[in-house]
């Protein structure tokens, strides 16, 4: 089973969709400022089991906090890829397939290459975190955006992963119905006054 966004919330903890967003992007955004590089992996429907098995399960609430734990240099898990799955850290230090395309910018380094190469194979959403840069992007579907802050990178994976709720259309034959009777409706007929001797005026 994996994390339902349209439902907002894991039977397993009660997360909702919006926290797992709030924690990527906060996360992001402070190891971007610290330096650090980072590469997050949020699972949709496509299983991610056979990635998950290279790294070391970790199966733990999300935060920013232990997200930016995972990643600060020198722990043993900051290489490699944390994959989030049912609104939960799964695992740490995962590898990722590499794209093999040729057309990339010369620039982009392993985690964005991973990133891409990884979202040309499922349907995951990867955000990265540049060591040398601090430049934060998003893939999805095989192609890489870049340059995002902490709101942008907040609104597009909500745009993604939370989908608009549609108000329920008014029935159009019970809208007429109502229509209609209010049309064929008479006015109430006006009482005529009637004169102090009890008779009514014309």
């Amino acid at each position: 089973k994996v994390f339902n966004f349209q439902h907002n919330h894991t039977d397993k903890n009660n997360v909702s969709a919006h926290y797992v967003i709030e924690s990527v992007s906060r996360a992001a955004q402070k190891l971007s400022l610290a330096g650090h590089g980072a590469l997050i992996v949020i699972e949709r429907k496509n299983s991610l089991a056979d990635y998950k098995h290279t790294g070391s399960v970790i199966d733990a609430v999300i935060s920013p906090d232990m997200l930016c734990s995972i990643f600060y240099k020198g722990t043993a898990l900051h290489d490699g890829a944390v994959i989030i799955r049912d609104g939960r850290i799964d695992s740490a230090a995962c590898v990722l397939p590499m794209t093999s395309r040729v057309d990339i910018d010369s620039e982009l380094g392993t985690r964005h290459r991973a990133a891409i190469g990884t979202t040309e194979l499922t349907d995951a959403i990867v955000v990265v975190v540049s060591e040398e840069t601090g430049n934060i992007s998003l893939s999805r579907d095989g192609e890489l955006q870049r340059g995002f802050t902490y709101s942008s990178l907040r609104a597009a994976l909500k745009d993604i992963l939370v989908p608009v709720e549609k108000k329920p259309k008014r029935s159009r034959g019970r809208a007429a119905k109502n229509a209609t009777s209010a049309k064929s409706a008479k006015p109430a007929e006006k009482k005529k006054p009637e004169s102090a001797d009890g008779s009514t005026q014309d």
